[in-house]
């Protein structure tokens, strides 16, 4: 039986099963929480009730399946520099690109971030002082309009 107990405290009076802290002696839940993504789509824990005799039952395993919730993407800041008198529709560089810890179901080939990289769709945010002649293409490529 393939179970991890190091994961997981259960209450010995109510029965309740939680994960335990990571700062306790002998735990090793990662301290930033259980990631979809990374390590944590499952775990199984087995369990035994005692009666105050010491008799126990067989060991069951309970399978603790994490479900995944939808983190935002997460875009840095850039700098880019334009050249004086640089003509409409000169590609500016860096392009754009964003992650997205999430994976996909159908992957994307050829995507940044690799092959189960989410794609993004990017938007030049209104009333945030952009200039009206910078455009945004479909996969964060920045270039100039006319």
């Amino acid at each position: 039986m393939d179970t991890d107990p190091t994961h997981f405290t259960i209450g010995a009076n109510d029965g309740v099963l939680s994960t335990c802290n990571p700062s306790d002696n002998g735990c090793d839940a990662p301290a930033a929480g259980y990631d979809f993504e990374g390590d944590f789509q499952s775990l199984r824990v087995a369990i035994v009730a005692r009666d105050s005799d010491g008799m126990a039952s067989d060991p069951v395993v309970v399978n603790v399946e994490f479900q995944d919730t939808n983190e935002d993407p997460v875009l840095e800041d850039v700098t880019v520099a334009v050249a004086e008198r640089a003509a409409a529709g000169t590609l500016l560089q860096p392009i754009l690109q964003g992650t997205d810890p999430d994976t996909r179901a159908n992957p994307v080939q050829g995507m940044p971030g690799g092959v189960h990289a989410e794609l993004l769709n990017y938007t030049i945010v209104a009333g945030t002082g952009a200039p009206s002649w910078l455009g945004l293409r479909i996969g964060g490529q920045l270039f100039l309009e006319s």
